[in-house]
């Protein structure tokens, strides 16, 4: 077979020459007609000296490639489809379709949005809690607290909106920051005051039946508690007797007082003790502070009294049954720092509130009680 030779057309001669092999090939002047292109079917060799390589014509998969020497790459916005890694000088955003899911920074980890996980493992405590209401059936946030007359129920409508109650605003105060709770709003009730708060709407049954259970949870501060022989006082109270403008038959709760007061009952059901603690086993000196919590299943089962000083919780009372005498339905509303409605108005709750949560038909525990704890405890720094 005769030996083929490249072809190079001559533009002055219009002619196709044959370069024989082993001379040099010059591609100059006039050897290319028109400035044309050259194509050949294989490359071999170095691309070591290629330039100027439009990206719009590299095709073909990726290989594998060692990146240790890639530079003048904007790390900044690294984008596949609607996921985005940005970083900046102090941390790394990881957002999906514009929505911030996870921030690392040097202070550590913080994840927004909704989070589902298969399995999830804390190693250390300090972490941030953002409750905003949970499954509770009312909620008082702390920032809607408005004066001694009007605090709007955060979650729960406006039926549960708080207003004054029998009483009035006597003895109440309004305190827009209050150094106690970490410069948070707070309401007190002073001793020989006859205020209080409940809710807007008193109809039978709204907030509890009678028998089903419940939780309440409470910042709370208690200065002081008198004695004193068929009085008392109560931080919370399940109103069932309607007299004229304001529920005054009352279930009374709170963390240390008088229960057995003619008309009313008391704090929970036996501990009357009035040299201190907060139940049979812990003493203490007033001012107390911290979250009060109030909780039992249907019927009164696994009723107890609980309290929370920053630390743990403290048990105060468990017990299976109610209180004696105590009517089965009707409860009209609730209500908070009362006076003792049928003996004297000169035995209230001496003290105050911050925020509060209640829970119908629920006796609150695992992760959502541990939750709004932690929640409470950094909020108010107790």
């Amino acid at each position: 077979m005769a030996d083929r030779f490249p072809l190079i057309a001559n533009s002055s001669a219009n002619q196709i020459q044959e370069i024989p092999t082993g001379d040099q090939l010059n591609l100059s002047g006039n050897n290319i007609a028109n400035a044309g292109i050259v194509t050949a079917t294989t490359f071999s060799g170095s691309g070591a000296s290629l330039t100027n390589l439009p990206s719009a014509q590299l095709t073909g998969a990726l290989p594998a490639i060692d990146g240790s020497n890639l530079t003048g790459i904007d790390s900044a916005s690294i984008t596949t489809g609607t996921t985005k890694v940005q970083t900046a000088a102090t941390s790394i955003v990881n957002q999906i379709s514009g929505a911030g899911i996870a921030t690392i920074t040097a202070q550590g980890l913080n994840v927004t949005g909704i989070v589902t996980a298969t399995s999830f493992k804390v190693f250390d405590q300090g972490i941030d809690n953002v409750w905003s209401g949970g499954s509770s059936t009312l909620w008082y946030e702390n920032s809607d607290m408005v004066s001694t007359s009007s605090w709007p129920a955060t979650k729960g409508g406006s039926s549960a909106n708080l207003v004054s109650g029998l009483g009035g605003t006597n003895g109440l105060t309004y305190t827009a920051s209050d150094a106690e709770f970490n410069n948070h709003k707070s309401l007190s009730s002073a001793d020989g005051g006859s205020g209080c708060l409940v809710t807007s709407t008193k109809s039978n049954n709204t907030y509890w039946s009678g028998t089903e259970a419940f939780t309440i949870l409470i910042v709370f501060t208690k200065q002081s508690h008198g004695s004193g022989t068929s009085l008392g006082d109560g931080l919370f109270v399940q109103n069932y007797v309607d007299s004229g403008t304001d529920p005054s038959g009352s279930w009374s709760l709170e963390p240390f007082g008088d229960h057995t007061w003619g008309g009313e009952y008391g704090e929970m059901f036996g501990y009357t003790a009035n040299t201190g603690g907060v139940g049979y086993n812990y003493q203490y000196d007033y001012p107390i502070k911290g979250i009060f919590c109030y909780r039992q299943a249907a019927n009164f089962d696994h009723a107890e009294i609980l309290v929370n000083y920053g630390f743990g919780w403290d048990r105060s009372e468990l017990r299976h049954a109610g209180p004696s005498s105590l009517p089965s339905s009707n409860y009209k509303s609730i209500s908070f720092l009362n006076f003792d409605r049928t003996t004297s108005a000169n035995h209230d709750y001496t003290g105050k509130i911050a925020e509060m949560a209640y829970w119908k038909g629920t006796r609150l525990a695992g992760n959502e009680f541990d939750s709004i704890t932690r929640y409470f405890n950094q909020k108010f720094k107790l």
